[in-house]
């Protein structure tokens, strides 16, 4: 939608008049956020974000999609104030997901790492030794994969 916007001004004995064309993004405008981004498989994500108008301003009762490869993980409906969150559970597989969330023809992307953890990592100057362990794991689809566990032995 084009606009013109009127300018006056005066200044000493100098007058002027100006029109200023300006176009409106007919575009929406949505972020997507995800709360853990790090996580074991099938542990539960919170996706979450805000739908804006090309003016910035919240869209009320949207239908927001939560897809991962396309297929729907959760769906919700924004508030008054233009957000919306819904939860799901992370892919039974290992490895980085990118997490798309789609309203009224915006689209925002984010990225799931499903991993294995491995607890905290010691912090300090201590004599340690670390030894790597390769072992298999089976993943919740069924899927066999290598896996190195890190065992640290501290020496006080």
């Amino acid at each position: 939608m084009n606009k013109k916007i009127l300018f006056v001004f005066a200044l000493s004995s100098l007058v002027g008049i100006y029109y200023l064309n300006t176009t409106n993004s007919a575009s929406n405008s949505i972020t997507i956020n995800l709360k853990p981004t790090k996580v074991w498989w099938n542990d539960s994500v919170l996706a979450y974000g805000k739908l804006l108008d090309s003016d910035g301003l919240p869209i009320q009762g949207a239908a927001v999609s939560v897809k991962i490869d396309n297929q729907l993980k959760c769906s919700s409906e924004t508030n008054s104030s233009g957000d919306y969150n819904c939860s799901f559970n992370a892919p039974n597989e290992l490895g980085s997901y990118t997490v798309t969330s789609e309203a009224e023809g915006a689209v925002a992307t984010a990225t799931l790492e499903v991993k294995a953890s491995y607890g905290e990592k010691p912090i300090g100057t201590i004599d340690r030794i670390v030894y790597e362990v390769p072992l298999l794991i089976q993943e919740m689809s069924g899927r066999i994969r290598r896996v190195f566990a890190r065992i640290m032995v501290w020496k006080a």
